[in-house]
């Protein structure tokens, strides 16, 4: 029987980030302020836009360990 160790996808949390973009969310741009430009380039914050996009954080159950933390997953007894 292998023994299980630490899930090489989650770092052994049993669970995974999915970051989203929401489009219709975004933020002044702190670094330039909104302007699009740091001196005489583009801000490098932003992209020049000036807006910088809010994310939001949900969490799934790992795929590979199935929430266990580890891989592979222990069988039950």
């Amino acid at each position: 029987m292998e023994e299980s160790a630490r899930c090489p996808e989650c770092n052994g949390k049993g669970w995974v980030d999915l970051r989203c973009t929401k489009p219709e969310s975004a933020d002044v741009c702190q670094l330039c302020n909104g302007t699009g430009v740091l001196g005489e380039k583009t801000c490098t914050g932003c992209h020049g836009t000036g807006r910088i996009e809010v994310r939001t954080v949900d969490q799934m159950k790992c795929w590979k360990c199935e929430g266990t933390g580890l891989y592979p997953v222990p069988e039950e007894p």
